[in-house]
């Protein structure tokens, strides 16, 4: 996944790409930086797209990753990623497993993406947590 942070000090905007989870990749970013960091938003893609993201914006280039803040990676933000992490989430399953593309999900509600959520649930239920055995405790209870 792609992600966009930003520091709320410094404005500066890091364009970034994960495998894992965005909330772990970010959180060893957070209790290193001396700066407050906000999630801007995300998308379904790949190092190939952040690299094409990187050369995009490169007039903007601080350090690294980071960009300084402008309104042309605002405005690619808002009008092409997802705003709420959890969301994120949902709907990077569905690109990666071919339910759904990227664009189809910027166009979802939030209560289609909710839906979603909730299929997955069901599933995992459904199919994961039957396999669990749980032992009976009743045995070992002494009263």
């Amino acid at each position: 996944m792609i992600y966009f942070i930003q520091g709320q000090i410094t404005k500066r905007i890091k364009i970034g790409h994960t495998n894992a989870m965005i909330e772990e990749r970010m959180q060893p970013m957070i209790s290193s930086s001396p700066d407050k960091l906000k999630f801007l938003g995300g998308m379904s893609g790949d190092t190939k797209l952040e690299k094409y993201l990187h050369n995009k914006f490169k007039e903007f280039f601080s350090h690294g990753e980071w960009y300084n803040d402008n309104d042309s990676i605002i405005t690619y933000i808002n009008n092409n990623c997802i705003k709420n992490i959890e969301y994120l989430e949902i709907i990077n399953a569905e690109v990666l497993n071919g339910k759904l593309s990227f664009e189809e999900a910027l166009k979802m509600s939030e209560d289609e993406i909710i839906a979603i959520s909730r299929e997955h649930i069901s599933y995992a239920y459904k199919n994961l947590f039957k396999k669990v055995k749980l032992p009976d405790f009743n045995d070992d209870i002494t009263l």
